[in-house]
């Protein structure tokens, strides 16, 4: 079919079309219906078309196009990779100010209305934050609490007084002072605390403890530890006793303690004593006081006992019979019979050279060289000597007891006057005096 636009560009005469172009022009109804509107308005002369303004447009754009389509183009050029980015950034504004959320969510904590946990320990429950235990306990981010939601401590490790003061630590900003706590809450503290692995804690009450100077004080630490296994503070307690350690001996505590606080007071290196004499029958005291139910600790005590520190005097007096059914009963453990014979060797061998293990000309594999204690001298006591003095070979058990004795009268801080036998002393003036 013929287009308008031909006809009207002139660029398909009619006249001139041949037949085969035309087709059977002048017999179709089409052609003839055409050739009369071109008779009539003789197109190719008058009629001119006529184009909008939007239509010049597209026609310009389509042009533009078509010929802009023959240029080439690099579709990987990329601008990123051009720019710069080292320099700082220079942000002179100011921040605006924002709310501390820590003021907004203090008072929620402290109120506890919102808790998520419930902590048992013993008969007592609280109710916590889980959030807060977990920052500052290892102990609540254990995967399965967040199955539970509820926590039960033993009652051997934490106490309720203990993890109220833990809890009340967590929601404040300070550590409450420790210094007007008791002797027993510090160790509940500690143990409560070193249990939930809050070092914070520990490292805190280890400090208050390390105030207490005083041997008397660390001795008081003592009767609380029975429920606490801890290595650290009874090494602190028993580290501390010294010069108090005869006061000590003298107390009804002493010989209602457990055994195994009594064989680490008497193995204390840094008991004060004025001879090994004085430990020897600070074991027998405590045996005593029980006998058919503390003789199977006899072997275990005499263990504590520094042989090669007794004198050859007080060896050779328990290798004698014995007044009393307990002293006998020590002297014939064989134990005791080859500590003595051993300790005979020692203080022969020490009389002839300063160090027995080197200088002898006969070697003694079993020898051993016992360590010091920390030699103490009261002035007030009858059978107290120098170190070097002559009359200190011997003291009885009445002596000793007599002793013990007379401290009840003079007070628990008679310790304070007993001095360390660093330098020679002249004791027996008293005795020449009296």
């Amino acid at each position: 079919m013929l287009k308008l636009q031909d006809l009207i560009n002139g660029k398909f005469p009619i006249s001139e079309l041949s037949d085969e172009k035309v087709l059977g022009l002048e017999s179709s109804s089409d052609s003839k219906m055409a050739k009369d509107f071109t008779d009539q308005m003789d197109i190719s002369s008058t009629f001119q078309p006529c184009f909008s303004e939007e239509s010049s447009t597209d026609w310009q754009m389509n042009s533009r196009i078509d010929s802009d389509e023959s240029l080439s183009s690099d579709e990987s050029f990329r601008l990123i990779p051009l720019i710069d980015l080292s320099d700082d950034i220079h942000y002179d504004r100011e921040e605006p100010e924002r709310p501390c959320y820590i003021d907004q969510v203090e008072p929620i904590l402290q109120a506890g209305e919102k808790w998520d946990v419930k902590v048992y320990v013993g008969p007592q429950k609280f109710h916590c934050f889980q959030c807060v235990l977990q920052v500052y306990s290892p102990y609540f981010r254990r995967p399965k609490l967040e199955d539970t939601y509820v926590v039960r401590l033993p009652s051997h490790k934490v106490t309720p007084a203990a993890f109220q003061f833990i809890y009340k630590w967590m929601l404040l900003k300070e550590m409450p002072p420790l210094k007007r706590c008791s002797a027993r809450s510090l160790l509940e503290l500690y143990s409560s605390a070193k249990y939930l692995g809050i070092t914070e804690i520990t490292d805190a009450v280890w400090n208050a403890l390390d105030i207490i100077k005083n041997e008397n004080e660390s001795f008081s630490l003592m009767p609380n530890m029975s429920y606490m296994n801890s290595t650290n503070i009874e090494f602190f307690c028993f580290a501390r006793i010294s010069r108090f350690f005869l006061t000590l001996v003298s107390s009804q505590e002493f010989i209602e303690m457990d055994f195994n606080y009594v064989s680490r007071l008497l193995d204390n290196p840094n008991a004060g004593v004025n001879s090994e004499i004085e430990i020897f029958y600070s074991a027998v005291r405590w045996l005593s006081h029980d006998w058919p139910d503390r003789v199977e600790y006899v072997l275990d005590l005499i263990r504590c006992i520094r042989f090669n520190l007794l004198s050859p005097i007080f060896l050779r007096f328990l290798q004698q019979p014995q007044s009393t059914r307990i002293m006998q009963y020590i002297a014939n453990l064989p134990y005791v019979k080859d500590k003595i014979i051993k300790a005979f060797v020692y203080v022969t061998a020490e009389l002839y050279c300063k160090d027995p293990r080197q200088r002898l000309a006969i070697p003694l594999p079993e020898l051993e060289v016992p360590d010091q204690r920390r030699w103490v001298y009261d002035e007030k006591c009858s059978y107290h000597h120098d170190l070097k003095c002559g009359q200190r070979q011997l003291i009885t058990y009445a002596q000793f007891l007599s002793y013990l004795k007379s401290l009840h009268e003079t007070g628990p801080d008679h310790w304070r006057n007993l001095v360390y036998l660093t330098e020679p002393i002249d004791c027996c003036t008293r005795l020449r005096s009296e």
